[in-house]
């Protein structure tokens, strides 16, 4: 389980889209692990204030290798948009979604900046909660906060960014 807290940075030119300040407990990966995903538009960083963890890239992914990286205390993760990846561990760090890449790339819309494509859907305790999380395939649009999003079910079989018309 990650606990967070997010902050739009400026007006939508900004690069920066998101600002989370998250704390990653370690002891609800067995019960609750986080589902592999993607973000086709956003590229993310991660700092890490404190803690240990890794990252898992290209689970779920038939076009990426499965890889594991671990992290700790001062290192900066990052990962390019649309590489599939999944966080473990205990750890407190500073998230940044850039909006815009190296090449000037701006993703999303002024509504739904943080876009997500989900690859897995790892096992719940209840029903209840196996039930709340998305189905592989499924195309997020989230607010810059992520207070909200929009649902889409995709049967695409790799990550693409939606229309920006």
């Amino acid at each position: 389980m990650i606990k967070h807290k997010s902050y739009q940075q400026g007006p939508w030119n900004d690069d920066i889209a998101i600002c989370n300040l998250a704390e990653k407990n370690a002891a609800s990966d067995i019960d609750r692990p986080f589902d592999s995903h993607a973000h086709p538009d956003i590229e993310e960083y991660k700092y890490i204030l404190n803690g240990s963890g890794a990252v898992t890239i290209g689970l779920g992914d038939e076009t990426c290798a499965v890889e594991r990286y671990e992290f700790k205390a001062g290192d900066l993760v990052i990962l390019p948009r649309g590489l599939a990846h999944v966080d473990s561990g205990e750890y407190t760090a500073l998230y940044f979604h850039t909006k815009q890449s190296v090449f000037g790339k701006t993703p999303g819309t002024s509504l739904y900046p943080h876009n997500a494509y989900v690859y897995t859907k790892p096992p719940r305790p209840t029903k209840e909660e196996e039930e709340a999380l998305n189905d592989p395939g499924t195309y997020l649009l989230m607010n810059s906060r992520e207070t909200y999003a929009i649902h889409l079910p995709n049967p695409i079989l790799k990550t693409e960014p939606l229309s920006q018309n």
